[in-house]
């Protein structure tokens, strides 16, 4: 996973930086359901909350209801970000799990 710059945007949040990645989501959530963008935003809250967008369309920040992961209230643990993630449709996708985004060298 790649973080870029930081970017402004219109939305409620203190900063914003798109994410790209190479990770295939099939094998965690079924070849129909994995999303094929490989772009993502990590989203910083005017709180300090992280968010991460995972698997939306490059250069948009953010998208629900598209088979993507949202990962809410992320924290830091050593060198890695964690928290829980959900797959994002409003047809009610039963895929959740744990994200661990560990800095890499």
């Amino acid at each position: 996973m790649e973080v870029g710059r930081a970017a402004a945007t219109a939305f409620n949040y203190r900063s914003y930086r798109p994410l790209s990645f190479e990770l295939d989501l099939a094998p965690v959530l079924g070849e129909s359901k994995a999303p094929s963008a490989r772009c993502g935003s990590l989203l910083v809250g005017q709180d300090s909350s992280i968010t991460m967008m995972i698997g939306i369309e490059c250069g948009v920040v953010l998208a629900f209801d598209g088979g993507n992961l949202i990962a809410e209230h992320l924290r830091f643990a050593g060198d890695s970000i964690v928290g829980e993630w959900v797959q994002s449709c409003f047809a009610g996708c039963s895929s959740r799990g744990t994200l661990v985004a560990k800095r890499g060298a």
